[in-house]
């Protein structure tokens, strides 16, 4: 009997080996968030930081691509001299005006790979205002948008130029008075964009000259196929065209075929360790937790931390809410962006975390695309990602640039850690933490308390809840986890004390 119970651990010692790695579990010290790392692995760091840096830029400065002279004062009056590889690729090419299909990474610097061309398109021609419009770059979501306007709109300016945005959630009759108007480089989500070309008399686009569709992945993935391919449709054919994408698939490849003519096939090299160029700083880890924990982890985590500025991520727009409402009820100042805000307030909240050089942000994956967030110390995924993918877009939010450190950390279930499987398959290094469960601050009588005293709180518990788990139902992957989670803990994170009644089976037939 002994023999039997011993070669069972070993067995199981064996498989969790193969999941996670043996190296030293580092511990996360929540009194003062300090990672114990020994000198030998910061040294490590800092030579990883420096191949970072010469791997990220090129040789080439802005000056040697012989842009016009305008161009490059403009760049140089805002800081920007030495090109990135991604940069350096694309600019000669798109120069020529040829079409191109790049795959890049998010933070790779692709918004100034195409940006800089159109610059160049516009100032060439002459390019005028009363013409319409002459450049438009379609963008998966409005916060990107608004991103990529606040780039091009300094640059268009320095070199007398017109810039417009228009979004889903905007002000539409503002937006057609612009368009009437005649704007020079034109950014918008698809949505609103079809919806201008189809309705609002006096938009000018018979003379575009460029069209960049930015994050192509991304606006498929978004549900957007069908207004890009009625968009490809209206908009005039002799046009050039560049389309980038942070990965390649058959509908990438049938969209290419559909909006570019003989394009030039560009790919941003992944680095010697086979990670990808925009990890390099980022120091990456994950942590098992029991469900009933992970509210007190979080929370003490955050009281500990609040000198820095942190990204959360959960997989839905009610966890989103609930989480909001209740860590500013209870005195931890955060803000939150997801699907189900107005665009006013997505703008504002968007814009104030930009500016902050510390806070909390809560979000969905509404801000893992492309969102270029200065400076951010922490990314923590409260929620499963539903692939690798996902996980490596949101943990980009953080450590963006050659310079630049981050940190991301993983909150796992003890029934989640098959992910880390798939993330180890594509050679990524995340680390094992610990934590002593002692130095947790303990609240979860307080806040279960909280909860069934405030039936609007207990409301958005239970929503959160539900929507955590059919999360699970829309991914392939993780869907399986769905019969070993223990609900009677989980629900604990929610400060829950039943769970709320789920109609799994008829959510299970949804794709």
């Amino acid at each position: 009997m002994e023999a039997k119970k011993k070669s069972s651990k070993e067995k199981a010692k064996k498989k969790k080996d193969k999941i996670m790695k043996k190296d030293k579990k580092e511990e996360i010290n929540l009194n003062n968030n300090i990672i114990d790392i020994d000198e030998e692995k910061e040294k490590g760091n800092d030579i990883k930081k420096n191949n970072n840096a010469d791997f990220f830029f090129s040789d080439k400065k802005f000056s040697q691509m012989k842009l016009t002279e305008t161009t490059v004062n403009c760049l140089k009056k805002q800081g920007f001299i030495i090109s990135t590889e991604v940069q350096e690729k694309v600019i000669p090419i798109a120069k020529k005006g040829k079409d191109i299909m790049c795959t890049a990474k998010t933070g790779s610097g692709k918004t100034l790979a195409f940006l800089i061309p159109a610059m160049e398109m516009l100032i060439k021609t002459d390019f005028q205002q009363n013409q319409g419009v002459g450049i438009i770059i379609i963008t998966p979501t409005r916060e990107l948008a608004i991103q990529i306007y606040d780039v091009a709109k300094e640059l268009l300016f320095l070199a007398h130029k017109t810039c417009g945005v228009i979004i889903g959630g905007g002000y539409r009759k503002k937006e057609a008075k612009k368009l009437i108007r005649g704007v020079n480089l034109l950014i918008a989500t698809p949505g609103r964009l079809l919806d201008h070309l189809n309705n609002t008399e006096g938009f000018k686009y018979n003379n575009l000259c460029m069209l960049v569709i930015d994050e192509a992945d991304a606006i498929l993935k978004n549900g957007f196929e069908d207004e890009l391919i009625q968009i490809l449709k209206i908009l005039p054919k002799d046009r050039q065209t560049m389309l980038f994408s942070a990965t390649l698939s058959k509908k990438i490849e049938n969209l290419g075929l559909l909006s570019l003519n003989e394009p030039v096939y560009i790919k941003l090299k992944i680095n010697p360790e086979g990670q990808n160029n925009n990890l390099q700083n980022l120091e990456q880890g994950y942590l098992i937790i029991e469900g009933n924990l992970k509210f007190n982890f979080l929370y003490t985590f955050l009281k500990n931390n609040s000198c820095k500025k942190t990204m959360i991520f959960f997989n839905s727009c009610s966890e989103v809410q609930f989480f909001s409402y209740l860590l500013n009820y209870i005195g931890i100042k955060v803000l939150s962006i997801s699907g189900d805000l107005k665009q006013i307030n997505r703008e504002t909240i968007y814009r104030e975390f930009f500016n902050s050089e510390k806070g909390v942000l809560l979000c969905t994956d509404v801000a893992q695309r492309g969102l270029d967030f200065p400076e951010v110390d922490w990314i923590i995924n409260f929620d499963l990602p539903l692939s690798v993918d996902e996980y490596l877009h949101r943990v980009g939010r953080t450590a963006r640039g050659p310079d630049s450190q981050g940190k991301s950390l993983l909150i796992l279930l003890p029934n989640e850690t098959d992910l880390l499987e798939r993330i180890k398959e594509k050679n990524i290094i995340v680390k094992e933490y610990e934590f002593k469960k002692e130095k947790l601050i303990d609240i979860q009588q307080k806040y279960e308390l909280l909860i069934s005293s405030n039936p609007a709180l207990e409301n958005l518990a239970e929503e959160a809840f539900k929507n955590y788990i059919f999360s699970y139902m829309y991914s392939k992957n993780n869907r399986q986890n769905i019969e070993n989670i223990d609900k009677e803990k989980l629900i604990k994170s929610f400060g829950l004390k039943e769970a709320p009644y789920i109609k799994l089976k008829s959510l299970s037939d949804k794709k």
